[in-house]
């Protein structure tokens, strides 16, 4: 292969290594080559255990597969929040609250392909809040914290409908 350099000499050199390690070959480095695993100790070091998946995880998904798709399919999020309010009226009536809360998630998989379970529970907590500035909207009166099931849903399924029985 010929390499026509037309540019300036300052990227003739580039240009040139840039062909000729298009010819290389593209083995293995020798230092990768010669690694080789003497002892069941190395094979077990915290960098190789740190990039597969613990033996302790891999059974109980194993166990977990085993299960109806009721249980394997289903998944639980949590979403956490903070928040924090601060609002000086001309009127005297001043709001301070910082709050931490959130949504834990819940949705079954699919009993027989005819059955499905749906929960979410939310929940906002006072981490700093005095009485008297009480009134934010964050937190209960007396900047109080509260806990609620917001929703439980029971899904249905025939055919390709779905009938929802909820709260919401």
């Amino acid at each position: 292969m010929i390499c026509l350099v037309k540019r300036k000499r300052q990227f003739a050199g580039f240009t040139l290594a840039l062909c000729l390690t298009s010819f290389t070959d593209a083995s293995n480095p020798e230092y990768i080559e010669s690694d080789s695993i003497d002892s069941e100790v190395e094979a077990n070091s915290p960098l190789d255990y740190s990039f597969r998946q613990p033996v302790v995880l891999k059974k109980y998904r194993q166990r977990l597969d085993e299960r109806s798709r009721f249980l394997s399919d289903s998944r639980l999020d949590a979403n956490i929040r903070s928040y924090s309010f601060w609002r000086d009226n001309n009127n005297g009536h001043n709001y301070e609250t910082s709050a931490l809360g959130g949504e834990l998630h819940y949705l079954s998989g699919w009993h027989d392909d005819w059955f499905q379970i749906e929960s979410s529970l939310y929940t906002s907590q006072k981490i700093y809040g005095p009485d008297d500035r009480d009134g934010s909207g964050l937190l209960q009166a007396g900047q109080q914290g509260y806990t609620v099931l917001g929703k439980l849903n029971a899904k249905i399924r025939y055919s390709s409908h779905i009938l929802s029985l909820y709260r919401s």
